[in-house]
């Protein structure tokens, strides 16, 4: 699959987040728990959802025994904390981007091409890359899943 990809400047975004290690064999299991459980507090504290989905992954390399994930809904405005639903602000700034069609099993390739971009345009990747996540993979075919990537750059001198 080929991929369009370009450098955005990224605005910072307000975010109520759940922050959770897992693994590759849970992973599937993990994201929903966690959206279902911030779906349900932001609702129940009459936040507005302002329609972004994201996950973001702190870990600079990715070990499938271990991944570092924090599941995020865009809010206005930030809502209190509560126990391990933290609100802050996500930080934006130059992120190499691209648009992934298809099963989310089949995003290894889109990461792949993504990285391979990035270092022959002469950038650096840096930390907490995000998935952007357009679409409800209960609401079409596997095929038309849609999930932005982006990922944190600094162009080399």
């Amino acid at each position: 699959m080929s991929y369009d990809i370009v450098v955005r400047h990224v605005q910072s975004l307000n975010i109520m987040s759940i922050r959770f290690i897992t693994s590759i064999e849970r992973i599937g299991q993990d994201i929903p728990n966690a959206y279902k459980e911030l779906h349900e507090y932001i609702s129940a504290q009459k936040g507005i959802m302002t329609g972004e989905c994201l996950a973001i992954y702190h870990d600079p390399g990715f070990n499938p025994f271990q991944i570092d994930v924090e599941c995020c809904f865009g809010v206005s405005p930030l809502l209190a904390d509560r126990e391990h639903i933290k609100s802050r602000v996500a930080n934006g700034g130059e992120m190499a981007v691209l648009l992934h069609r298809g099963p989310y099993k089949t995003l290894c390739n889109a990461y792949d091409a993504i990285l391979q971009w990035i270092n022959e345009n002469n950038y650096t990747p840096l930390a907490q890359m995000r998935e952007h996540y357009l679409n409800d993979p209960a609401e079409v075919a596997p095929e038309e899943i849609m999930t932005e990537i982006f990922w944190p750059v600094q162009k080399n001198s």
